[in-house]
């Protein structure tokens, strides 16, 4: 229970403690299809975001043109992704999300999903709005702490 006027240090150490449990939970889903937890994430990333090319995938992600490669190997052998080359410019090859698959993914999370959507019936719409703006938030300040980090390992 969580004491009635929780500091910031109780947000800061809980949000930890809640990224620590979905990145658990995201590798017990990646290890169900033979994934990690990453590569997992890294496919939500090429469905949301379309048809990428390698080197937009490196952008988005910070990994490397190596690295983004045998991701790209690992999850076409999943079944999750495929490449393919567009017949406008065939130097490029264009990486898209199979549907069909990322819906099995979805399947092995469906559970987790209405707890999730049960928690959150718990909250008045504007606790629910206060807690999606301070997500919003916390996810922008993360991505760019993981810029910065990457800019700085090269």
């Amino acid at each position: 229970m969580s004491p009635p006027h929780p500091t910031h240090q109780d947000l800061i150490t809980n949000g930890r403690h809640a990224s620590t449990a979905v990145v658990f939970f995201y590798e017990a889903v990646g290890q169900s299809i033979g994934l990690s937890a990453s590569d997992i994430k890294y496919a939500e990333i090429i469905m949301r975001n379309g048809p990428v090319t390698a080197g937009q995938l490196g952008i988005i992600t910070g990994l490397t043109s190596g690295a983004v490669t045998g991701l790209i190997d690992r999850l076409e052998v999943s079944g999750l992704v495929q490449r393919r080359v567009p017949r406008e410019d065939r130097r490029r090859v264009l990486i898209s999300a199979i549907p069909e698959q990322m819906d099995h993914v979805a399947q092995q999370m469906q559970q987790f999903i209405g707890a999730h959507e049960e928690l959150l019936n718990t909250f008045s719409q504007e606790q629910v709005a206060l807690i999606n703006t301070y997500i919003i938030k916390l996810a922008a300040l993360t991505e760019t702490a993981t810029q910065n980090l990457s800019q700085n390992s090269h």
